[in-house]
């Protein structure tokens, strides 16, 4: 049984690797409040109610309700959305600062130090706050 718990530990810290530092001390989720850190799960699992998401599960339509024939999902709103084009600017600066190209790997915890994983995705949440999308579903 022991080597079977101990195997689980090893997933879990590879699965989530990003989330923890490399000491295997605090990690994003520890530094968010639990309705933040459900919010960061959906939206790194793909279950945060995008248009995408509603046509695999309901069987709705993928796109956008904002732009003409593209498919909602998390990279289309983040990055790409000309309704969304305002909003942007705390998320592309954290890159500027950073020195490093704006990709959703990165955005979602990709960050090898989890201080950038917990700051990037407090922008994250504040981005979708100010565009008022509840992700809340």
């Amino acid at each position: 049984m022991k080597k079977v718990a101990d195997s689980a530990k090893t997933l879990n810290k590879q699965h989530f690797r990003p989330y923890v530092d490399q000491e295997g001390g605090i990690n994003v989720y520890s530094s968010l409040t639990r309705k933040q850190g459900r919010i960061l799960f959906r939206l790194r699992s793909n279950h945060a109610g995008f248009g995408t998401y509603k046509a695999k599960i309901y069987g709705e339509s993928p796109l956008s309700a904002n732009c003409v024939d593209v498919e909602e999902d998390l990279e289309h709103i983040v990055f790409k959305c000309p309704s969304y084009n305002g909003y942007r600017s705390n998320i592309f600066g954290f890159f500027i600062k950073k020195n490093v190209a704006p990709s959703m790997q990165l955005v979602l915890g990709g960050f090898k130090s989890v201080p950038e994983n917990v700051e990037i995705a407090r922008i994250l949440l504040q981005f979708f706050s100010d565009i008022g999308r509840a992700l809340d579903v």
